[in-house]
């Protein structure tokens, strides 16, 4: 029985490395910041929970490990034996755990950039995804505010922050289905250049993008990393993102159409900001958005390089 219990007690002594040895990456991703690369900030209080969970489960294995290689006589073991199974079968089960913490503390940190973006395919069209966008049953009956006075959309629309509230309903049609994107777009159809701030990011570019002909000739300002597909040209490329919502798993693309006759010098994935005004063009046979930039600056990137859904707005 004596080897039984050192048996026992190396396999605790494996495991309180292992389970120690996540607490103490989640620790390091922490304090170094780059936990922002992996998860989403509302999610970060749980896998900081975690990694105090892994501690405490680490040291009960530590202390147990102690426990079976300091007393080595049968009468200490009375319910627990070691686990039975050939050595590859061991190696098998530990390296489980073992392979992603030697990525995870060997890896470099990195922010996904255009070689993950082209195997998810970048979304160029937010509306599509848009978690509001329903499809309407065919008895629906529009809503009473869907109807625009014909006088009011012959008058003059003069400057955007004037309008009255008539002329930005009729600018902005809505229904049950997207009236907090055309709340939004109310909002930002009034500045002189509509900045996609990051808090907003998925939800400006929606908007927009439900709206496209009223906010065609509009100045906007966007900032993100340079993506190419295959089949644009020469002077098209994508100003894109990464929409995360709990971690790097589902984190999806999503992006604008460039157009410029300088395009060809910026390389991919690096960082930009945009200003130029919102137009249509037909791409992979849709119809789209697209900027046409005024100026293109090249910029540092972001300390947190990624977006997320903002379900408040």
């Amino acid at each position: 029985m004596h080897s039984s219990n050192r048996s026992q007690g190396f396999h605790y002594l494996i495991r309180a490395a292992i389970v120690l040895s996540f607490s103490i990456l989640i620790t390091f991703l922490i304090k170094s910041g780059n936990i922002i690369l992996y998860i989403a900030p509302t999610m970060q209080i749980l896998v900081k929970l975690s990694a105090i969970g892994f501690y405490i489960i680490g040291m009960y294995q530590l202390y147990s490990a102690y426990h079976y290689l300091r007393n080595q006589s049968t009468a200490d073991c009375d319910c627990e034996h070691a686990p039975t199974g050939s050595i590859w079968k061991h190696i098998m089960i530990y390296g489980l755990f073992v392979f992603p913490l030697l990525l995870g503390f060997l890896m470099p940190n990195a922010t996904m950039g255009t070689a993950l973006a082209s195997k998810k395919g970048m979304i160029l069209s937010a509306s599509s995804t848009s978690r509001t966008t329903q499809v309407q049953p065919e008895d629906t009956t529009p809503k009473e505010q869907a109807t625009v006075a014909p006088e009011v959309l012959n008058q003059p629309l003069g400057d955007a922050s004037t309008l009255t509230e008539a002329q930005l309903d009729a600018l902005f049609v809505t229904d049950e289905y997207n009236e907090d994107f055309a709340r939004l777009s109310k909002t930002i159809y009034q500045d002189d250049v509509i900045v996609v701030k990051d808090e907003l990011f998925m939800e400006i570019l929606t908007a927009i993008d439900l709206f496209l002909e009223s906010f065609a000739g509009k100045t906007v300002e966007i900032s993100g990393f340079v993506y190419r597909e295959p089949n644009m040209n020469q002077e098209q490329f994508v100003v894109g993102r990464f929409a995360m919502d709990c971690c790097s798993a589902d984190a999806l693309p999503y992006g604008v159409l460039v157009e410029d006759a300088n395009a060809a010098k910026y390389m991919n994935d690096t960082w930009i900001k945009v200003r130029g005004t919102i137009d249509t063009t037909i791409y992979d046979g849709n119809e789209i958005m697209v900027f046409r930039p005024e100026k293109i600056d090249s910029i540092a990137a972001p300390e947190s390089p990624y977006i997320y859904p903002n379900y408040d707005f």
